[in-house]
C-alpha cells in the first residue's frame, strides 16, 4: 500500500495515550572512587532508572570508563566492562605495570522490550588479570547511561 497523499483518518482511531509522550529520555551519570579490585571483579557506579509507566521498550546505551592503580609487584591487566541489567557488553583490557595507572572504557547496547514497571540497572564492571588491587583514591569507575523508553 503506498499513500502519496493527505491520509485522513477517522476521529479517535489513534488515542490520546498513543499521541502524548511517544517517547520518554532517562539518564544517569555517577563517579565511584577509592575502591580495591579483585580478579573475580565486581560491579561500580551502579545506578537504577525507574521504567515510567505505560512504556514497555527501551533502547539503552551505557558507556563506562574506569582506572586503577596496579599494587601489586608485577605487570598486570585492568579490564574494563559496561553492563545493562546483569548483560556485560565487551570488556576492555589495560596492561598495567607495578605501580602504574591503567585505565579504560567500554559499551553496552541493547533494547529491551516487554517491560512492565521496574527499572533497568547500569553499571560499570572491573576487574584485574592475576592479582587484587588495593583501594586508592584515584581508582575511579564512571557510568554515562542514556535511554529513550518507548510505548
Amino acid at each position: 500500500m503506498s499513500i502519496t497523499g493527505t491520509l485522513d483518518l477517522p476521529a479517535g482511531i489513534i488515542n490520546n495515550a498513543a499521541l502524548a509522550n511517544p517517547v520518554q529520555p532517562g539518564s544517569a551519570g555517577l563517579t565511584q572512587q577509592n575502591f580495591a579490585t579483585t580478579t573475580t571483579g565486581a560491579a561500580y557506579a551502579q545506578a537504577s532508572i525507574p521504567v515510567p509507566a505505560g512504556y514497555s521498550q527501551a533502547l539503552v546505551m551505557n558507556g563506562v570508563s574506569a582506572g586503577a592503580t596496579n599494587s601489586g609487584t608485577t605487570t598486570d591487566f585492568l579490564y574494563v566492562s559496561a553492563s545493562i541489567n546483569g548483560v556485560t557488553g565487551g570488556e576492555q583490557p589495560a596492561q598495567t605495570g607495578p605501580g602504574a595507572y591503567g585505565s579504560g572504557s567500554a559499551f553496552a547496547i541493547r533494547t529491551l522490550t516487554g517491560l512492565t514497571g521496574g527499572s533497568i540497572t547500569v553499571e560499570c564492571g572491573l576487574r584485574t588479570g592475576t592479582g587484587a588491587w588495593a583501594a586508592a583514591a584515584g581508582n575511579t569507575a564512571n557510568v554515562n547511561a542514556l535511554i529513550l523508553f518507548l510505548k
